[in-house]
């Protein structure tokens, strides 16, 4: 995808998300819009939309949240002891989301564990952005709290 391309599809997501009536900013150096949801407990939970591929549908665009921090020592703990949990929350508990660990390259973080959705651009209204973004943060939101960890 070319810069042109990104920053276009950046635009886009920037509109539908006014549409809805959600504020937050385009960052053109990591290629996301990000936004801020916010709860009445005073926590918060980033969550950051950006083109992530193309189907025959179109331009996919993911919602996603971080929700734990991984160092290179704790990585070969995590999949050992946490992957399998998280696995069985996607199909228990989580719906219209998934958890993942998104490898970073580097050694701290080494990775991180997100909370993510997938839509076609093409087809993403205001409200089904609206509730994405919501349902993404709050399973975040939740495993943090279940870790006692603010990744932010």
């Amino acid at each position: 995808m070319s810069p042109e391309q990104e920053r276009r599809i950046l635009k886009e997501i920037s509109q539908v998300a006014a549409l809805a009536g959600i504020p937050g900013h385009v960052d053109e150096e990591v290629g996301q819009f990000r936004l801020v949801c916010r709860w009445q407990n005073d926590r918060s939970q980033e969550v950051r939309v950006f083109p992530s591929g193309e189907t025959e549908g179109g331009v996919v665009v993911s919602f996603e949240s971080w929700c734990q921090v991984i160092s290179k020592r704790e990585l070969s703990k995590f999949m050992r002891r946490q992957a399998y949990p998280l696995l069985r929350l996607n199909a228990d508990t989580l719906q219209f989301a998934r958890f993942g660990v998104r490898e970073t390259g580097q050694k701290n973080p080494a990775a991180l564990v997100v909370v993510s959705v997938d839509h076609l651009l093409a087809t993403l209204d205001p409200e089904e952005f609206q509730a994405t973004a919501g349902h993404v943060a709050e399973a975040a939101d939740r495993l943090e709290a279940m870790h006692g960890q603010d990744v932010f």
